[in-house]
């Protein structure tokens, strides 16, 4: 299946996603992670939220990914993957920052979030990690990378963290908070919620394994990571 009109359309909806998401980082940055006072946030994120959902739909297109030949599949997977898999690492890179950031807000501020708030923003993240890792199936290997190559870079700070007298100060829940975050993306890429308390292996992960098994490899050194 080839997309020559529709790629262009693919490619605007990677690019704004991922400017959506780069100016949703900044305005945090500079707001020193006090979400409330981002005035942009509100409409950014519910962009951002239509935008995943559009991706989503498109990764599991059942006209897209299964009919035709097994070629043809591969073939829409692969135009998928290439377009559409750049947005999985923008949209984590974003979340993790943001996320440590507030932390470093709180913790700084001594401000707790209200519990109302609090349960919305954890279900609108759930539901964020589950659209981002169905996105970040269309190219495995190369999310598992992402993933690992952020986790790897917090872990001589998270040695120094317990090497130290382990003071809770806002630097340190602000690490803390990150490696968290990505212990759960890679938790959302590799497993899909099932009934009963084992989650279920997603079939884009079996399929990936099935088609490279250096990625079982990868998957294995990701979670050994944690």
């Amino acid at each position: 299946i080839e997309f020559p009109a529709f790629t262009p359309m693919l490619q605007l909806l990677t690019a704004t996603g991922t400017a959506l998401l780069v100016a949703h980082t900044q305005e945090c940055e500079q707001a020193q992670g006090d979400i409330e006072s981002m005035g942009h946030y509100d409409w950014r994120q519910e962009n951002i939220e239509l935008l995943l959902e559009c991706a989503v739909l498109l990764c599991e297109d059942p006209w897209l990914l299964y009919n035709g030949t097994i070629e043809s599949q591969r073939n829409a997977q692969k135009s998928l993957s290439t377009v559409l898999g750049p947005l999985f690492e923008a949209f984590v890179r974003c979340r993790t920052r943001m996320a440590a950031c507030e932390e470093h807000h709180i913790v700084s501020q001594s401000t707790e979030l209200d519990q109302v708030r609090e349960e919305i923003t954890d279900k609108g993240l759930e539901e964020e990690m589950e659209a981002g890792s169905t996105i970040g199936r269309l190219n495995l290997s190369a999310a598992l990378s992402c993933l690992s190559s952020m986790f790897a870079a917090t872990v001589p700070r998270l040695r120094t963290l317990w090497d130290t007298n382990g003071e809770v100060t806002a630097e340190a829940s602000a690490l803390l908070e990150e490696a968290r975050m990505l212990t759960m993306y890679v938790g959302y890429l590799l497993t899909d919620d099932n009934q009963g308390e084992t989650p279920a292996i997603p079939a884009a992960v079996l399929a990936a394994c099935g088609e490279n098994e250096h990625i079982v490899g990868e998957i294995f050194s990701a979670v050994q990571a944690l």
